[in-house]
Protein backbone atom coordinates (compact mmCIF):
# COMPACT_ATOMS: atom_id res chain seq x y z
CA UNK A 1 0.00 0.00 0.00
CA UNK A 2 1.49 3.32 -0.99
CA UNK A 3 1.38 6.18 1.09
CA UNK A 4 -0.69 8.21 -1.52
CA UNK A 5 -3.67 5.26 -0.38
CA UNK A 6 -3.24 5.47 3.33
CA UNK A 7 -3.40 9.26 2.95
CA UNK A 8 -6.12 9.17 0.61
CA UNK A 9 -8.52 6.67 2.82
CA UNK A 10 -7.21 8.31 6.38
CA UNK A 11 -8.33 11.56 5.16
CA UNK A 12 -11.84 10.12 3.98
CA UNK A 13 -12.28 8.25 7.54
CA UNK A 14 -11.19 11.54 9.33
CA UNK A 15 -13.64 13.41 7.23
CA UNK A 16 -16.74 10.61 7.57
CA UNK A 17 -16.30 10.03 11.28
CA UNK A 18 -15.08 13.75 12.47
CA UNK A 19 -19.05 14.91 12.21
CA UNK A 20 -19.99 11.87 14.22
CA UNK A 21 -18.28 12.25 16.88
CA UNK A 22 -18.50 16.44 17.32
CA UNK A 23 -22.43 15.12 16.98
CA UNK A 24 -22.11 11.99 19.48
CA UNK A 25 -19.77 14.58 22.01
CA UNK A 26 -22.42 17.35 21.52
CA UNK A 27 -24.08 18.48 25.57
CA UNK A 28 -27.53 19.31 23.43
CA UNK A 29 -27.94 15.37 23.33
CA UNK A 30 -28.87 14.95 27.15
CA UNK A 31 -32.35 17.05 26.76
CA UNK A 32 -33.48 15.18 23.24
CA UNK A 33 -35.53 12.18 23.49
CA UNK A 34 -33.83 9.36 21.47
CA UNK A 35 -36.01 9.33 17.84
CA UNK A 36 -34.89 12.98 18.06
CA UNK A 37 -31.04 11.68 18.32
CA UNK A 38 -31.77 8.99 16.41
CA UNK A 39 -32.47 11.16 13.41
CA UNK A 40 -30.25 13.36 13.84
CA UNK A 41 -27.52 10.77 13.78
CA UNK A 42 -29.24 9.94 11.02
CA UNK A 43 -29.25 13.07 8.90
CA UNK A 44 -24.95 13.35 9.72
CA UNK A 45 -24.38 10.10 8.80
CA UNK A 46 -26.37 11.00 5.65
CA UNK A 47 -24.31 14.25 4.80
CA UNK A 48 -20.97 12.52 5.58
CA UNK A 49 -22.03 9.53 3.04
CA UNK A 50 -22.57 12.45 0.16
CA UNK A 51 -18.84 13.40 0.81
CA UNK A 52 -17.64 9.41 -0.44
CA UNK A 53 -21.04 8.93 -3.28
CA UNK A 54 -19.00 10.91 -6.48
CA UNK A 55 -15.54 9.40 -5.32
CA UNK A 56 -16.77 5.88 -5.29
CA UNK A 57 -19.10 6.49 -8.99
CA UNK A 58 -16.16 8.26 -10.37
CA UNK A 59 -13.29 5.22 -8.89
CA UNK A 60 -11.30 7.88 -7.52
CA UNK A 61 -10.56 5.54 -4.38
CA UNK A 62 -7.29 3.85 -4.11
CA UNK A 63 -7.39 0.21 -4.16
CA UNK A 64 -10.72 -0.44 -5.05
CA UNK A 65 -11.18 -1.48 -8.90
CA UNK A 66 -14.37 0.72 -10.95
CA UNK A 67 -16.22 -2.28 -10.50
CA UNK A 68 -16.44 -2.42 -7.09
CA UNK A 69 -16.30 1.06 -6.10
CA UNK A 70 -19.52 1.27 -8.19
CA UNK A 71 -20.92 -1.45 -6.16
CA UNK A 72 -20.11 -0.12 -3.00
CA UNK A 73 -21.58 3.05 -4.52
CA UNK A 74 -24.79 1.12 -4.84
CA UNK A 75 -24.81 0.04 -1.40
CA UNK A 76 -23.89 3.26 -0.26
CA UNK A 77 -26.61 4.86 -2.03
CA UNK A 78 -29.35 2.54 -1.02
CA UNK A 79 -28.02 3.44 2.79
CA UNK A 80 -28.04 7.26 1.81
CA UNK A 81 -31.83 6.78 1.10
CA UNK A 82 -32.75 5.12 4.36
CA UNK A 83 -31.00 7.91 6.16
CA UNK A 84 -32.38 10.63 4.89
CA UNK A 85 -36.12 8.80 5.35
CA UNK A 86 -35.42 7.86 8.96
CA UNK A 87 -33.97 11.63 9.00
CA UNK A 88 -37.07 13.24 8.11
CA UNK A 89 -39.30 10.59 9.81
CA UNK A 90 -37.70 10.83 12.87
CA UNK A 91 -37.42 14.81 12.97
CA UNK A 92 -41.01 14.76 11.74
CA UNK A 93 -42.21 12.80 14.87
CA UNK A 94 -40.92 14.78 16.79
CA UNK A 95 -41.79 18.64 15.62
CA UNK A 96 -44.17 20.19 17.27
CA UNK A 97 -47.56 20.22 16.79
CA UNK A 98 -49.71 23.27 15.99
Amino acid sequence: MSLRSVLVWGALITAFLVPILAAAMSPLLQWRDPIYIAAGFAGVIGMSLMLIQPLLVIGALPGLSLQASRRVHRYGGTILVLAVVIHMVGLWVTSPRT
